[in-house]
């Protein structure tokens, strides 16, 4: 047998679902995320120190929320194209198959 050879798992299609679940998890997080950077926003008074408190506590916030979102897309496209990927091998294996068959 040769070396070139490229194999893949079974379970490759299903390992890649996984994916569009925890792109799901992240996407709740980032709503929560949301909500306490609403709260933060709608509770702080206009007096010096909630001011100040609002300045500080925002950039960091906003930062996790983007973050937050650059992860729950990073999932979601692992988990399509990963799906695409299983695919296309699938394919190529059912070619495979018709074609020895026909030989």
């Amino acid at each position: 047998m040769s070396d070139d050879v490229l194999r893949t798992s079974s379970d490759l299609k299903r390992s890649f679902g996984g994916y569009d679940e925890m792109a799901e998890l992240v996407a709740s997080l980032g709503r929560h995320v949301d909500t306490i950077n609403g709260h933060h926003t709608s509770s702080v008074g206009g007096d010096p120190l909630s001011v100040t408190y609002l300045g500080q506590i925002r950039e960091p916030t906003q930062g996790l929320a983007e973050l937050v979102e650059v992860i729950r897309k990073t999932l979601r496209l692992t988990g399509h194209k990963g799906t695409a990927v299983s695919d296309t091998f699938t394919a190529g294996e059912d070619d495979a198959l018709a074609e020895a068959q026909n030989w």
